[in-house]
This record gives C-alpha cells, sequence and structure tokens, in this order.
C-alpha cells in the first residue's frame, strides 16, 4: 500500500460530507486546515484506517465522532483552533499507532 494524500487546506467553503469513509484506507494524509469547516468530524473517518496525518486546525468544528479510533495509523492528529465542546479523547488515544512519537494538539479549542 502506497498510500495517497489529499490536501485541500485553505479552501474556505469546504464541508465534511458524511460518506468521507469512501475516501478508503489508502488515504494516509488529509489536510483540511483553514477550509472555513463547521459541525462535527463525521463518523466515516473511521473508515479511513490508513490515515497517519490529519490536519483539521483553524476551523470551527464544534466535535469529533468516536469512530476516529479505528484510524489505528494516525500519528499527527491537529484539532486546534476550532470551537470543540468534546473530543473523545478515549477514542483518539486508543487510536495512536505509536504513543512515543504521536502528536495530537487540541490547542485554543475554548469550549472544551
Amino acid at each position: 500500500m502506497g498510500g495517497c494524500a489529499v490536501d485541500l487546506s485553505n479552501n474556505a467553503g469546504l464541508t465534511l460530507p458524511d460518506d468521507i469513509g469512501e475516501l478508503g484506507p489508502e488515504i494516509t494524509e488529509l489536510d483540511l486546515y483553514n477550509c472555513s469547516l463547521v459541525g462535527t468530524v463525521p463518523p466515516g473517518i473511521g473508515r479511513c484506517v490508513g490515515l497517519k496525518g490529519l490536519r483539521l486546525h483553524f476551523n470551527g468544528l464544534t466535535g469529533v465522532a468516536p469512530e476516529i479510533g479505528r484510524c489505528t495509523r494516525l500519528v499527527g492528529l491537529d484539532l486546534s483552533v476550532n470551537a470543540l465542546r468534546s473530543a473523545p479523547v478515549a477514542a483518539i488515544a486508543g487510536s495512536l499507532s505509536r504513543p512515543e512519537s504521536n502528536v495530537i494538539s487540541l490547542w485554543k479549542n475554548n469550549r472544551l
């Protein structure tokens, strides 16, 4: 599996579709920072099991579906500078593949 990176950063007006999981297990990097995203990261993200890096910072996200815990290859997750009201911390922590080299950023989410 060679993997695939998708970078749609800095594109205001994007939305996270419910069927984001259709990207499949081949996607390893997903960059959607600074896209004016709002709402919750949908449960379908859990079908992107090949994800190693997920960058969703500088948006208006309010939550993350616990299905993110199925992304067991994650080594980098950036949810900083959003409007998160809750984060499935146990699911996120359980998804991390190498705790010694992982980065999770929840910085500047003043509703957490």
